[in-house]
């Protein structure tokens, strides 16, 4: 059974001005009635005194002579009133008048009146009267009839009116009910109320509008706080359902909220950090108090690529129920931070050993250089006396004097192949000396690339840079390829970060040495790896380009993004271009762009301000 209160404003406003109505119709119609019957009577009553005064006035002289004659007479006149069902005189017997009451009263819905007739202070008789009163009660039954009609028919329109007329009423609170509603289900608090009138309604309206006008400040700035925080924040419901997704996690996927909404929040993971994270879900949603726990995950963005993440996990609850939401951070700058540390101990390690071996080589190759160039010189000299003493020797064996001796030479001559090392010694000797500068120039280019100095900005040769890592990198590439330098001999000195700047050349060899490879292991010859350099206006241009397999149309998009490689296990990290990328980028305001073509090779193409990047120290 439904309750009034339950009831709608439309309903409970008819109900009660049918109510009121009715209730005043009845009140009012109640109250006509009982005067316009009050009233009947007392005419009636009038009436009849009046008749009865008439009657006995005539009949008063009859009563006196004692004629009954007269009397009948009277009375017959009265008969002529067809409400007068009876009438008698009564005269005095033995002297005495018989009276019967003096007064009016009813019997069976008639009407008995009994008055004295009296003349000079003398009873002369009593005259008595039924009067039929159902004939007047007709005519007003009939008035009463027609005044519940009246009042019927206006009960009737006041309902109608009241049925109609409620809607202005309930019309605004059903509109304002409907935009609660509104504002409610869509969160949108910049829709308004529409205001009818500067009733109390309106004054409910205005109210309302300003309580939503509030709220929606509240919630923008609530909304603000929300998507001007660092970390993604991702709302979600027991079974993993999204209810929420700031701007940074729109920022950190790649999909926009309402994409999001409705879906599992496992679905923006990889496939090995999905069970991670609904163990995470599970062990909060059960445990009386979580405690929290960093999770090393790794999201997937729009386009499929990876990166990793740190997620937090808390717990909480509203009258809506109990959610959990995610504070996940995109770690791939931190990773890459560690990497380039780690690099750059590894550098720095790797130069002390250099600069300790480079000493200590450094000696004997000056020692076997020196010792080379000494053979070299003395060489000549003893060849000149060699020479001399074949010359001597052949004189004396033309002269015919010391046969033996001219006899001996020849013998230890020939025994030693004279002619043979005075043609192979100097071209070992020229040979040794160049392996000695090989090794010098390979101990130098070492010592240089693995002391990038400090970690300030310097101005460098750009050519010497490019020629000391591609000697570094040569057993990388020497297998696959041959490298070909086309450097720019007026490009200007370049301020950059020497050791960062020969770790982006290094990559770009090595990447481009790796996709040689996988064209020469199909059987090709080997290819060639060209390092080019030039000048474009304020900027320095260095094009590494390779005759590798390109990059396939599939993945062009994400060679930059961190982690990801195409290579097999153990031969790529998916670091180098990464690194690279952020080096020209972030760290010298240059660009790192590239050119390719599947099956015929790639060119990356680096740009950097021969001035430095602005800012930077």
């Amino acid at each position: 059974m439904v309750r009034f209160r339950d009831v709608s404003i439309r309903h409970k406003l008819l109900f009660i001005n049918i109510l009121t109505t009715g209730v005043a119709l009845l009140m009012a119609s109640t109250a006509f009635i009982t005067y316009e019957r009050l009233r009947f009577q007392e005419d009636v009553s009038r009436q009849l005194r009046t008749m009865a005064d008439v009657v006995a006035a005539n009949a008063a002289p009859a009563l006196a002579a004692h004629d009954p004659r007269a009397g009948e007479n009277v009375l017959r006149a009265l008969f002529r009133e067809p409400r007068i069902l009876a009438a008698c005189l009564d005269l005095p017997d033995d002297g005495a008048l018989v009276c019967r009451g003096n007064g009016m009263r009813a019997d069976h819905g008639d009407l008995l009146l009994s008055r004295p007739i009296i003349e000079r202070g003398e009873k002369l008789g009593v005259i008595w009267m039924r009067f039929d009163s159902r004939v007047s009660f007709e005519a007003l039954r009939h008035d009463m009839a027609m005044v519940s009609l009246a009042i019927a028919i206006c009960f009737i329109i006041a309902v109608l009116l009241s049925s109609k007329l409620q809607g202005t009423i309930s019309g605004p609170v059903l509109r304002l009910a409907a935009t609660a509603r509104e504002v409610a289900v869509g969160r949108n608090y910049s829709i308004r109320a529409e205001k009818w009138g500067e009733d109390e309604l309106g004054i409910l309206v205005d109210s309302f509008n300003e309580m939503l006008g509030q709220l929606g400040e509240h919630a923008s700035e609530l909304r603000a706080i929300y998507d001007s925080a660092v970390h993604a924040i991702v709302t979600v419901t027991p079974e993993g359902a999204i209810t929420s997704w700031n701007r940074s996690a729109e920022n950190l996927f790649g999909f926009t909220e309402a994409a999001a909404l409705g879906q599992k929040v496992f679905g923006f993971l990889s496939e090995a950090s999905r069970p991670v994270s609904a163990a995470e879900l599970d062990r909060v949603r059960t445990a009386e108090h979580p405690e929290g726990k960093l999770l090393e995950l790794a999201g997937l963005r729009k386009d499929g690529g990876e990166f990793p993440i740190a997620a937090t996990l808390s717990r909480w609850s509203s009258a809506k129920g109990t959610f959990y939401t995610f504070f996940m951070r995109d770690t791939t700058e931190r990773q890459l931070l560690e990497v380039q540390l780690a690099q750059a101990q590894k550098l720095e390690s790797i130069g002390q050993l250099a600069a300790g071996v480079a000493h200590e080589i450094n000696t004997p190759i000056q020692y076997v250089g020196d010792n080379t160039r000494f053979l070299e010189e003395s060489f000549q000299n003893l060849d000149k006396v060699l020479t001399r003493y074949d010359q001597l020797t052949r004189a004396a064996e033309g002269a015919g004097i010391l046969a033996d001796e001219v006899q001996q030479v020849h013998a230890a001559a020939g025994e030693a192949d004279l002619e043979y090392l005075h043609e192979e010694i100097p071209r070992a000797i020229r040979q040794s000396g160049e392996g000695v500068e090989r090794v010098a120039a390979i101990v130098k280019a070492m010592k240089e690339f693995s002391h990038p100095g400090s970690g300030e900005m310097k101005t460098i040769d750009l050519n010497h840079a490019i020629e000391s890592t591609l000697t570094v990198s040569r057993n990388e590439w020497k297998y696959v390829a041959d490298a070909v330098t086309e450097f720019d001999p007026q490009l200007p000195a370049v301020r950059c970060l020497p050791g960062e700047f020969n770790q982006v050349i290094l990559n770009l060899v090595v990447n481009a040495a790796h996709a040689i490879a996988d064209v020469k292991g199909r059987g090709t010859a080997k290819g060639r790896i060209t390092v080019s350099t030039r000048r474009d206006g304020d900027w320095a241009e260095i094009r590494v380009r390779d005759t590798g397999t390109g990059i396939p149309e599939a993945v062009r998009g994400r060679i930059f993004t961190p982690f990801f490689t195409t290579k097999e296990v153990g031969r790529g990290t998916g670091q180098g271009l990464a690194i690279a990328h952020t080096v020209v980028v972030k760290k010298h305001g240059g660009t790192l762009e590239f050119e390719t073509e599947e099956s015929k090779g790639t060119t990356f193409v680096v740009r950097l301000p021969i001035g430095g990047a602005p800012g930077k120290s």
